[in-house]
C-alpha cells in the first residue's frame, strides 16, 4: 500500500526513464488509470461534470488558479478555487490565509484586471453586500520559493496549517498511495491540500484528483473541478477551496487516485450544521 523510500542511484534512473517515456512514449504506452478505478469503484470519468472554469490566472509566485463556477446553469454562481504549483507559493498562501472570496482573492493577483461577472455575483452573495477587502499581498515567515517535493512532511504540514483556516472539521494523513475518498458533507466552507513527494516514478501511473459532490446520500456524485491530472508531471501540489457563509445543499468529497504512487492529503470544512445556527 505504502511506497518504500527508494535510494538515490534508483530513484535516478527510474526519472530518467520516465523522462524519456514522457518524450518519446506513444501515448498508446500509457497507464489506464479509468481501468484501474474502474474495476473497484465505478467509472469516475464517466460523472457528469457540473463545473465550469469562468478565469485562470497564473501568479507571480508560480500558483496556476482556476476559478470555477460550481452553480446549476440558470442559478446564481457559486465559486471554488483550484490551485495547482510546482514550488512553494508565499504570496498566494498568505492571500488564501486571509479567508477571501474568489472575488478579493481573483483582485489580489490579478490587479486591475476586470473580474467575470460571476466573480463579481459570487461576492455579493457570500458577503452580504459587503465591498471587496483590498488583500495584504505578504508572505508568509519561513517560507521561499525553492523547489517543493512534498518529502519534507513536516513543511507540508506547517504550510497546510498557514493557508487553511482553523474550523470544525479536519483530516491529515500522509505517505498514502492508491485510491481515497475525504467526505466532507453540507459543508459551507471546504479546503483540500494534496501534495506529491518527488519519487513519482512507480509504474509510471498517473494521479486524479478532483472534488465531487452529490444533492444527497442517494444521489449520484458528479465532478465538479476541471482539472483531472493536477500532479501527473510538472505539478507537485494540488489545493482546492470553497468559501461560503451558507449551509450548501450538496455534499461534497476530495477523490484521490495514483495507482502505487504516494501523496499526502488533508482537508478542513466547517461543520455542516454550523451554519444553521446562524440568522
Amino acid at each position: 500500500m505504502f511506497s518504500r523510500p527508494r535510494s538515490s542511484t534508483l530513484l535516478g534512473g527510474a526519472v530518467a526513464a520516465f523522462l524519456a517515456c514522457w518524450t518519446g512514449c506513444a501515448a498508446d504506452d500509457a497507464p489506464d488509470l479509468a481501468t484501474e478505478f474502474n474495476a473497484d469503484h465505478g467509472p469516475f470519468e464517466a460523472a457528469p461534470s457540473v463545473g465550469e472554469a469562468v478565469a485562470q490566472i497564473t501568479t507571480a509566485d508560480g500558483a496556476t488558479l482556476s476559478f470555477i463556477n460550481e452553480g446549476e446553469p440558470g442559478a446564481e454562481p457559486s465559486i471554488g478555487v483550484e490551485i495547482a504549483s510546482s514550488s512553494p507559493t508565499p504570496v498566494t498562501d498568505a492571500l488564501l490565509a486571509q479567508d477571501p472570496s474568489a472575488l478579493e482573492l481573483y483582485q489580489a493577483v490579478a490587479p486591475g484586471r476586470r473580474a467575470p461577472q460571476a466573480l463579481l455575483t459570487d461576492h455579493e452573495r457570500a458577503a452580504s453586500g459587503r465591498a471587496p477587502r483590498q488583500l495584504v499581498a505578504a508572505a508568509l515567515d519561513g517560507e521561499t520559493r525553492s523547489y517543493y517535493p512534498c518529502d519534507d512532511t513536516t513543511s507540508w504540514r506547517n504550510s497546510f496549517t498557514a493557508w487553511a483556516p482553523v474550523l470544525d472539521g479536519q483530516y491529515i494523513a500522509t505517505n498514502e498511495s492508491g485510491l481515497t475518498y475525504g467526505y466532507v458533507g453540507y459543508a459551507p466552507k471546504f479546503y483540500f491540500d494534496v501534495c506529491r513527494p518527488f519519487d513519482i516514478v512507480a509504474g509510471l501511473g498517473a494521479y486524479y484528483t478532483g472534488v465531487q459532490r452529490r444533492a444527497s446520500s442517494a444521489g449520484t456524485w458528479a465532478t465538479i473541478n476541471t482539472m483531472t491530472g493536477a500532479l501527473n508531471i510538472q505539478q507537485r501540489r494540488w489545493r482546492y477551496y470553497h468559501n461560503t457563509p451558507t449551509c450548501s445543499s450538496y455534499q461534497y468529497r476530495l477523490v484521490v487516485s495514483s495507482g502505487s504512487n504516494r501523496y499526502h492529503r488533508a482537508a478542513r470544512w466547517a461543520d455542516e450544521w454550523s451554519c444553521q445556527l446562524s440568522p
